[in-house]
């Protein structure tokens, strides 16, 4: 598969009317709805082993889904300039952070603004 074909194929699961396209971006909404409430659920819970291995997974699944939209923009220098961009980095990097050893509440906290500004902005396929 060349790069281009792949370039193709996703841009048509963000951007096609297609069954699977629709179907792919109500999974994205359910990912971010998901989220929401994972973040509000244990920002009232103690830190744990369980709960810093999901918040990796949500990390990496919306690294992908960032990764993803960044690859098939058509102007992804200029996707740097929306507060959106820069909500999922916030929302990335704090989700991974128990990954890189630190788990800080200043990070768990931009992370929840971040993550509902998210969701309000549209969620992940929102170009």
């Amino acid at each position: 598969m060349t790069f281009e074909l792949l370039k193709g194929r996703i841009r048509q699961l963000y951007e096609g009317e297609t069954f699977i396209g629709v179907r792919f971006r109500y999974a994205l909404l359910v990912l971010d709805i998901v989220t929401v409430l994972f973040i509000v659920a244990t920002s009232f819970l103690p830190r744990s082993k369980t709960i810093e291995s999901l918040d990796v997974l949500f990390g990496v699944l919306i690294l992908a889904d960032f990764s993803a939209r960044l690859l098939i923009s058509r102007q992804p220098l200029q996707d740097f300039t929306r507060l959106s961009t820069w909500t999922d980095i916030i929302v990335i990097v704090s989700f991974l952070a128990p990954f890189a050893g630190g788990a800080g509440g200043f990070l768990r906290t931009l992370r929840n603004i971040a993550a509902v500004a998210r969701l309000s902005n549209g969620g992940p396929a929102a170009n």
